[in-house]
């Protein structure tokens, strides 16, 4: 058993640095991914777009929002389902700042899915999201306005 103890202590340091290496790869990859998502974009190619953000995605979530780009592709393409996870995965990699709008555009996808519960919630954490830190360009309360307006809560917008 000390000896398994042992060789299992030789051989981590290898395991990491192997690991670090493949993590490396997989972030240039995903980086390399984003890129053909934003040629694929300006093509106007947004199925290979989809499939580009989507590897992005998948190799470097935490990487200029590539999950962001996934999911606001795949709900142009109407892919409401997909998009919504693309977009819950961008929230568990966002910055306090770029909560917001992800937040305001997991709302937009949630109205497309039929779920104004769901979204209300997603604009309310966008509005606090947009409060709390500094405001960007996109204000989100315009957008809650509207969606409650269009569920007949003009008194409430």
């Amino acid at each position: 058993m000390v000896k398994l103890k042992q060789t299992v202590w030789l051989l981590f340091p290898s395991l990491v640095v192997a690991l670090s290496g493949r993590a490396a790869q997989d972030i240039s990859a995903g980086l390399a991914a984003l890129e053909e998502g934003r040629a694929a974009l300006k093509a106007r190619n947004m199925e290979a777009a989809a499939a580009a953000f989507g590897k992005a995605c998948a190799l470097a979530p935490s990487e200029a929002d590539s999950c962001y780009y996934s999911a606001q592709t795949l709900h142009i393409l109407g892919r409401f389902d997909e998009s919504q996870r693309a977009f819950e995965r961008a929230l568990e990699h966002a910055t306090a700042q770029g909560k917001a709008r992800i937040h305001r555009a997991a709302a937009l996808n949630l109205v497309g899915l039929g779920q104004p519960e769901k979204a209300e919630i997603q604009f309310q954490a966008a509005v606090r999201s947009y409060l709390d830190h500094a405001p960007g360009p996109e204000d989100p309360r315009v957008d809650y306005g509207a969606f409650l307006v269009r569920q007949g809560r003009t008194e409430d917008a």
